[in-house]
């Protein structure tokens, strides 16, 4: 019936991982979401893709652990207050851009291989 023999997949786990990371972080082109979930409920009144408003980052900054480690841009908690104070509808302007473009920055992406990197 063409069933494998062994339960041991042939390819590495670096040859996996390179293939998934492809696979899974290239963007979206023209995608469509009610091709992969059509919504049969209400009618969408399109506040999903709205674009994402100042108290809505302004929740979500004062959501994070004040002992979370930066990410892979090396943005600390403090970074990202400092960015938002000195122009309140640049995160929200920024995420929205992301958001309607189905897009990250690849700084946003990257892998961190530890504190040096």
């Amino acid at each position: 019936m063409g069933a494998p023999t062994s339960s041991a997949c042939p390819l590495s786990k670096e040859a996996l991982e390179t293939c998934f990371r492809e696979k899974l972080s290239a963007p979206i082109k023209n995608s469509n979401i009610n091709k992969c979930a059509p919504y049969t409920g209400k009618v969408d009144d399109g506040s999903l893709m709205k674009p994402i408003e100042v108290e809505e980052v302004e929740t979500a900054i004062k959501g994070i652990d004040e002992n979370s480690a930066a990410g892979p841009d090396d943005l600390k908690l403090q970074d990202i207050r400092t960015i938002h104070e000195q122009e309140e509808t640049r995160l929200p302007r920024l995420f929205s851009l992301w958001l309607k473009s189905s897009t990250l920055p690849d700084s946003l992406k990257k892998e961190s291989n530890g504190p040096d990197s």
